[in-house]
């Protein structure tokens, strides 16, 4: 359970179609503002407000977080600071936590429920994890097309009592499927590099998602991933979906490629998101208003644009 919930916290997804000039009416686009919070904190503190698309920094400092959801948020935990859950359902999806080898991420004793982007975990005890808890260390994990197969590799630099790796297949995120196991190197102080072939794919046109189920020796366990391939006949480098997305929902962008710039905009040019992202596939929740939004995803000089409707 314990790695089950470092890893929520810490994993970093209709066609839209490419826009063109004939496309250029009914682009009006409503935002909503967000808290949009840029802090450093130095000093105990609490938050009993929501943060979305904040920008936060711990500094030896322990935060109270009370609010309900941490929306599009980065949150850096340094100097011996800590940042502890303290309601008892608590949404967070589309952050990025940080943390030295001193940060804590911790829980307070009130059966804390987390609903992440992939997850929904019960933490029933008052309890902190440091960075340390982590039994893998994961260096990368990515998918590619290769014909009607799909092929996974990974590679770790350090591993601590791990038995195997369960791989799983999903088409939707939701319902997954475990189809192989591949051995673990057990404990690893040397980069260890690992493949593995889903040669038994059924015939579709769609996404389809893999991500690894670690497990130690111990029978504890966590997940890495998930990574995503458009299979099908199309030659399409970047696949954005579902468009039209309701408000609220999650925006999924899958790339040929292994890692991407992704921004958000509307017609007048403000910018709603802009991020690197570590691999190809990104879920970003679509809560800054409704209208028409332009996703532009981005590799070296490869740049892809294309319209979405948030209604």
């Amino acid at each position: 359970m314990k790695n089950l919930i470092l890893l929520s916290l810490f994993v970093f997804v209709s066609l839209a179609g490419c826009t063109s000039s004939n496309e250029e009416n009914n682009l009006g686009f409503e935002a909503i503002e967000s808290s949009n919070l840029k802090k450093e904190f130095i000093f105990d503190e609490v938050i009993d407000y929501d943060l979305i698309d904040a920008d936060i920094k711990i500094r030896g400092a322990n935060i109270t977080f009370r609010g309900k959801n941490i929306i599009n948020s980065k949150i850096q935990i340094k100097n011996d600071g800590s940042f502890t859950f303290d309601n008892e359902e608590i949404t967070i999806k589309g952050n990025l936590f940080q943390m030295n080898a001193n940060g804590l991420i911790c829980f307070t004793d009130k059966n804390i429920t987390l609903k992440t982007d992939y997850e929904t975990i019960t933490h029933k005890s008052e309890w902190c994890y440091h960075k340390a808890d982590l039994p893998v260390t994961m260096i990368f994990f990515k998918s590619s097309k290769q014909g009607n197969n799909i092929q996974l590799k990974w590679a770790t630099a350090t591993e601590e009592n791990s038995d195997f790796f369960e791989v799983q297949r999903s088409f939707d995120m939701i319902n997954w499927e475990t189809i192989d196991r591949v051995k673990a190197a057990g404990n690893s102080n040397t980069r260890k590099d690992y493949s593995f072939l889903d040669d038994k794919i059924p015939e579709v046109s769609r996404v389809v998602y893999h991500r690894l189920k670690q497990v130690d020796l111990d029978g504890a366990s966590m997940f890495y991933g998930p990574v995503a391939v458009k299979m099908g006949s199309t030659e399409e480098e970047v696949t954005i979906y579902p468009n039209p997305v309701a408000f609220g929902k999650n925006l999924k962008v899958v790339s040929t490629y292994d890692h991407m710039k992704v921004r958000i905009f509307d017609v007048s040019g403000r910018t709603y998101y802009n991020e690197t992202i570590l691999s190809n596939l990104t879920s970003i929740p679509m809560n800054y208003g409704k209208g028409v939004l332009f996703v532009e995803v981005q590799n070296g000089a490869v740049k892809t644009t294309k319209k979405i409707i948030v209604h």
